[in-house]
């Protein structure tokens, strides 16, 4: 479910001009002519003090948006990681932007609301939550354009 959140992402970028890339450690300038960037399993410090990788990481000229797909279809526990989840946009990555995107019905509807309430009342840096519906249309207001359109 996870992976297919990821490509339904990576889609929407393609869709409007975005090169989509698997990051990589020596290349610092993917494609200088790239209107939007999105670049896939980029690393970062947890609250742990771990390393990790997060989903993506859309790079729009000298703007940086950290976003993360969390996906769950069935009811459980797994709806107790959004705090962990907040707690890491707000300390552990450096973005100035976060971005979530949830996708499945298996989240408890208060979980939820919880963390989109969270992340809406943060002032340090931009946070937001969205549905995969949401996302799309957030990303359809980014100023994206075709580099030789």
């Amino acid at each position: 479910m996870a992976q297919d959140l990821n490509a339904r992402v990576e889609a929407a970028a393609r869709r409007r001009g975005a090169l989509v890339l698997e990051y990589r450690e020596d290349d610092v300038t993917p494609d200088m002519f790239a209107p939007a960037v999105l670049i896939c399993h980029v690393p970062y410090r947890t609250i742990y003090k771990v390393e990790s990788r997060g989903s993506f990481l859309l790079q729009l000229g000298e703007r940086r948006v950290r976003i993360q797909c969390h996906a769950q279809d069935s009811t459980g526990t797994a709806d107790e990681k959004f705090p962990y989840y907040y707690l890491n946009g707000l300390h552990a990555m450096p973005e100035r932007e976060v971005v979530y995107v949830l996708d499945g019905r298996g989240a408890r509807v208060a979980a939820v609301n919880y963390f989109v309430d969270m992340c809406a009342q943060t002032t340090i840096k931009a946070m937001a939550v969205y549905t995969l519906a949401g996302f799309e249309a957030w990303f359809a207001t980014l100023p994206i354009r075709r580099a030789f359109a």
